[in-house]
């Protein structure tokens, strides 16, 4: 599977190509398999995380969500 990088420096954001920049953007299409599988990988990264996270007091538990929720 490939792994997609977290994070981007601003000299890789300036060569980035938007979607509506793309020759046959209108026909866009994605690898059904490909998203879910990655979906599916963060949704059992985001599950671990909870779970360490329920050991926390619950204001600093709530504190911790809002956080890695709203990034």
């Amino acid at each position: 599977m490939r792994r997609i990088q977290d994070t981007i420096t601003a000299k890789e954001a300036e060569n980035i190509t938007h979607i509506h920049e793309q020759k046959d953007w209108s026909e866009f299409r994605w690898n059904t398999e490909e998203l879910f599988s990655l979906v599916a990988n963060i949704r059992h990264k985001q599950g671990l995380l909870l779970g360490r996270m329920s050991v926390l007091g619950f204001q600093l538990r709530n504190e911790a969500s809002l956080e890695i929720f709203n990034v």
